[in-house]
């Protein structure tokens, strides 16, 4: 069954058949989907809330020292170091409100299962690729390239439009990979 599903994704990557096709292969083999279907059981809309709440807790926090009448040199400067890291994440959260977020999740299948999902607005997303790229080996700064190529393209297309890759490995792992 996993070369059938080798051969289809091969046809799709050729152009050989359209990717709605090769969806519609995969789903009558039962052997995942690759598409743009978003997976039922993750929360996605609202996750802009966490970091735009923290955030707003944080520079209450900030605030709330600089409003002490006890200051000193350092207090100061950490009640601003804090107030201005509270309205960083605010905007972060903000940001990440109406652009498209990226999800990882990935479960492996023997002993304790191992779940990632961390959500990332895209464009931050790129800025941080960016960011990396001139302090990382020949190698890496390869596969950097590669991501910041694949996000530049997912960016191109309708946002409003969850994209998702689910890919399941030979031992059983599993990775999904959502964008939305």
């Amino acid at each position: 069954m996993e070369t059938e599903r080798q051969r289809i994704m091969a046809m799709v990557a050729a152009g050989t058949i359209s990717a709605e096709e090769g969806d519609e292969l995969l789903r009558a083999m039962g052997a995942g989907t690759v598409g743009r279907e978003p997976p039922t059981d993750l929360p996605l809309r609202h996750d802009w809330e966490i970091p735009f709440g923290a955030g707003l807790v944080i520079s209450f926090f900030g605030i709330a020292s600089l409003l002490r009448r006890e200051r000193g040199i350092f207090a100061s400067l950490g009640a601003w170091a804090t107030l201005l890291l509270g309205l960083l994440v605010t905007g972060v959260g903000l940001s990440g409100r109406s652009s498209p977020w990226l999800h990882v999740r990935v479960q492996q299948k023997e002993g304790a299962n191992v779940h990632i999902s961390f959500p990332v607005p895209l464009p931050l997303a790129e800025a941080l690729l960016g960011l990396a790229r001139p302090y990382v080996d020949e190698e890496t700064g390869r596969y950097l390239d590669g991501a910041s190529e694949f996000l530049q393209t997912l960016r191109v297309g309708d946002a409003r439009e969850p994209f998702s890759v689910e890919i399941e490995g030979d031992d059983g792992e599993q990775v999904l990979i959502y964008l939305g």
